[in-house]
């Protein structure tokens, strides 16, 4: 909020895009971002492997951008490699559930 306050919208977006793509150029480097920086920016991540948390629904609907969840999730799903659903945020069940679809993953190719 400051930095659109002190330098404006169209900068933040300038540096946003910059540390996105920066992030992306890593090789075996986790990025978490949000729909929307996803979706704005889905270029910069082709040569990347897509993960999609999936949380349940009542989740997501306490998300601030009120995002049609059946919307998002069906694009989500047609653009990731994996799709981890999970349950509850709880981190270390999360972890188990992606590093177990990452192992199949890469068992099928």
């Amino acid at each position: 909020k400051q930095v659109i306050e002190k330098c404006g919208l169209e900068y933040m977006k300038k540096r946003e895009k910059s540390v996105v793509k920066h992030c992306g150029e890593f090789c075996n480097t986790v990025i978490s971002i949000n729909f929307d920086l996803y979706k704005e920016y889905s270029a910069l991540f082709q040569n990347s492997m897509v993960v999609y948390i999936k949380v349940p629904q009542e989740r997501a609907t306490s998300v601030s951008n009120k995002i049609d969840y059946d919307y998002r999730d069906k694009l989500l799903q047609s653009l990731a490699h994996i799709t981890v659903s999970v349950d509850k945020c709880l981190a270390k069940q999360s972890v188990k559930k992606i590093m177990t679809k990452l192992g199949d993953f890469y068992e099928d190719r």
